[in-house]
């Protein structure tokens, strides 16, 4: 965790540092069941060894990277939300309301269906 706080500490602009702390704070209080990790310099969040989400941080918005699967199954919602997305990742921009009902479905989805997923990433295509 140390290695994301100082993660959190770079973040330029003092009040997308505060949001994004806040964030971090409400993931690990939230889902204390998930291992904080600094992989690929971007903090991710990690449960019996494998990927569960990340996040990476930009000047206006911070991008969130669930698996593709999961990102596929939640994809509908993440376009009702008229959030920002691309391929496997969409952007929650600072100064909006953070979809926290989407994040922990996300979460609790994710968890869920790597159960038995014993790899870091999940080698299963879509629809398997």
């Amino acid at each position: 965790m140390e290695q994301i706080l100082e993660y959190i500490e770079r973040i330029d602009d003092p009040d997308n540092r505060l949001i994004f702390g806040d964030f971090i704070n409400w993931l690990t209080t939230d889902f204390p069941e998930l291992k904080p990790e600094y992989k690929w310099n971007q903090p991710m969040f990690t449960h019996h060894g494998t990927f569960i989400i990340g996040f990476s941080v930009a000047t206006k918005h911070f991008t969130v990277a669930p698996e593709m699967r999961t990102f596929e199954h939640f994809l509908p919602q993440i376009k009702a939300l008229k959030l920002k997305h691309g391929k496997k990742t969409f952007q929650l921009q600072f100064g909006q309301d953070i979809p926290y009902d989407l994040l922990r479905a996300i979460i609790a989805h994710t968890l869920e269906d790597k159960q038995t997923v014993t790899s870091f990433w999940d080698k299963r295509k879509v629809g398997e």
